[in-house]
């Protein structure tokens, strides 16, 4: 498989999986319209968190094993975006912390646009 398509596919999903946390995370607020009352939203946390973490051990593997080429800040995002949404659900769960996980999820969300968009420019170039 090439690596540039896998690194795309990789990619993807990680994006898909950081806009489910957003909107994951939104739905404690109350002024939007897909606000939920209980805390049953934050099991979809609980989900994404071992995707997002798959997904970055299949990076750290296939860089080990397969001579792909994966940057670090590429193979940490997952970990850090896991590991935090993972301890923003276990914790005391305020406005503030809830608005620091939209901004942290949308970080990386933009942070993971960007690399898509480079996996891109570079298969269209080649």
């Amino acid at each position: 498989m090439n690596p540039k398509s896998l690194n795309i596919k990789l990619s993807i999903m990680q994006l898909f999986v950081f806009v489910l946390n957003l909107f994951i995370f939104s739905s404690t607020m109350r002024f939007l319209p897909w606000f939920v009352e209980d805390a049953f939203g934050w099991f979809g946390i609980l989900i994404t968190a071992p995707l997002l973490l798959g997904i970055g051990v299949i990076m750290i593997y296939l860089q080990k094993n397969k001579g792909y080429a994966v940057t670090a800040t590429r193979k940490i995002i997952p970990f850090l975006a896991s590991i935090f949404s993972i301890w923003i659900v276990l914790s005391y769960i305020t406005d503030l912390s809830v608005i620091i996980a939209l901004a942290v999820n949308f970080g990386m969300a933009i942070i993971t646009f960007v690399f898509l968009l480079q996996d891109v420019s570079k298969l269209s170039r080649n």
